[in-house]
């Protein structure tokens, strides 16, 4: 195999992809656009904020000198210990003045910019609630499509979306709630904090929610005087984006197992027809074998005779960077002419896309036994 041969290979066997698929890489596209946006800004709040207190600093820095020279000429040679001497010293210099001033300053640009940062924050907040809820309307409507549903998400109570879309997913299209209990919980925290922010203006005077408040602080805080919600910390919003990442990703696999891994037994039936003969993949099972890592065992059939009946077992792990492995214990020439080929497996991280999307650091290793 030639990497001519591969690259016109892959360019003429393009996998199809379908709308449920298509719709996980577009909420994708879209977190990154916000996430990319978010990242931005705050970078430019930070470089702003330190910025003015620097120009702050280089103000004060002339005066502060001219402070220090008329304390030490006031002191003189009059014992510099003694406090009556060290109290008008500092009365005349002026430097205890200038000590609070510039501190006062110092809080006012504080304020500015925690103000900021709260109006940016909740801004972006409102944003990915109502992207999230967009997107799991859509994904009950996809999916009623898909597994061919009468019922539809319109069914059901509209009052929480949340609530509304996890309980079609479950009754309707057969997907266990467990592995969504935690987003849930979590999605349900923000969904408070979100209506309490547009409906009340960030007043809080319910207890349940005060009590939600301390599960997220310092992150959150709670302004008993004006009974005001604040986000103080921009790691409020970026939890934010990793929860509905990791949801999205175990609601990607979730509906692929119950679609019986259509998907993916089309990649690597695509991926392995690189290989003379048709190859069929089957008896696929995916399992989460730790909190970073899912492994992919696969059974791989072909009418070539020069090919075995053989296994393999592709694990995704979260890592630093893309890095690859693969292991050929298949001892078959054809296999391991493919391997070479593909050492990289470029073609094949092309074609795992969608289940890479979510984490673009994703490990590939393939075994071939």
């Amino acid at each position: 195999m030639t990497p001519f041969h591969t690259t016109f290979y892959f360019l003429n066997n393009q996998r199809k992809i379908d709308q449920l698929e298509k719709s996980f890489t577009a909420i994708a596209d879209q977190l990154e656009l916000y996430e990319k946006q978010h990242s931005s800004t705050i970078k430019n709040y930070l470089k702003s904020w330190q910025e003015e207190l620097d120009g702050l600093t280089a103000r004060y820095k002339k005066s502060e000198k001219r402070a220090q020279e008329k304390y030490d000429e006031t002191i003189g040679d009059n014992d510099s210990e003694n406090q009556d001497n060290i109290a008008y010293a500092t009365h005349i210099s002026g430097i205890d003045y200038l000590a609070h001033n510039k501190q006062e300053n110092i809080e006012e640009i504080k304020a500015k910019y925690s103000d900021f940062l709260d109006l940016f924050s909740k801004s972006t907040l409102i944003g990915l609630y109502s992207l999230n809820e967009s997107f799991l309307s859509k994904i009950c409507e996809l999916t009623s499509q898909t597994f061919e549903r009468k019922i539809k998400l319109s069914h059901f109570s509209q009052r929480d979306y949340i609530i509304s879309s996890f309980n079609y997913l479950e009754l309707v299209i057969d997907l266990p709630l467990k592995p969504f209990e935690k987003y849930i919980s979590k999605l349900k925290d923000i969904q408070g904090f979100r209506n309490k922010i547009i409906h009340e203006g960030s007043e809080i005077k319910d207890s349940s929610i005060l009590k939600t408040i301390e599960k997220y602080s310092p992150n959150l805080k709670y302004d008993e005087e004006k009974e005001f919600l604040r986000i103080v910390s921009s790691d409020f919003i970026k939890d934010f984006f990793k929860l509905l990442k990791n949801l999205y990703q175990e609601l990607l696999w979730q509906l692929e197992e119950r679609q019986e891994y259509v998907t993916l037994k089309s990649i690597l039936e695509n991926w392995f027809g690189l290989i003379e003969g048709k190859i069929t993949i089957s008896e696929i099972k995916s399992t989460k074998t730790s909190s970073k890592t899912r492994t992919i065992d696969f059974k791989i059939e072909s009418d070539n005779k020069k090919i075995p009946e053989l296994k393999g077992k592709l694990s995704l792990t979260s890592g630093k960077g893309y890095e690859v492995e693969t292991i050929d214990q298949s001892e078959n020439k054809l296999i391991k002419e493919l391997l070479v080929a593909e050492k990289d497996l470029i073609n094949l991280n092309m074609e795992l896309k969608t289940f890479m999307t979510f984490d673009k650091n994703l490990d590939i290793r393939l075994l071939i036994y």
